[in-house]
């Protein structure tokens, strides 16, 4: 019976040990993963590109936060985030909150909920809006 217990404590151990090696990946850096050239933006409307989306362009946030001088801020905690791109890099997001996030406006009083972010953006500003530490691989659910 000890010998038993031995290896189901052992066999335990090592998936536990298994599964913080070969969980999700962590720090994903989303710039290297979709690299821009551009310097300035493309602001006339001919100069729009097609873009793409995938289910392996879904990623997990442990958090965002976005801050508009002081005049907004938007917050959520864990979330889901897809990334549309062209062959220019990423140019826009898609956050999706796992238990909602608040935008608070300064001046105005309380915060309002939110169930999801739109961003369209440059795309080299994709690191400064989500930091490779807030970035790993979108769960399975």
């Amino acid at each position: 019976m000890k010998k038993i217990l031995w290896i189901v404590a052992a066999l335990a151990v090592v998936l536990g040990l298994a599964a913080i090696v070969y969980g999700p990946p962590r720090n994903i850096d989303l710039l290297r993963r979709y690299p821009t050239t551009l310097t300035a933006g493309a602001v006339q409307p001919d100069q729009a590109r097609p873009w793409q989306f995938g289910p392996e362009d879904v990623f997990q946030l442990s958090r965002f936060c976005l801050q508009v001088g002081d005049q907004l801020k938007v917050e959520t905690g864990p979330a889901k985030l897809g990334i549309g791109y062209c062959r220019d890099g990423a140019v826009w997001a898609i956050v999706i909150p796992a238990e909602g996030g608040k935008l608070s406006r300064f001046g105005v009083g309380a915060s309002e909920d939110i169930a999801h972010v739109w961003l369209r953006f440059h795309p080299r500003q994709i690191d400064r809006l989500f930091p490779p530490t807030t970035v790993s691989a979108a769960s399975a659910t």
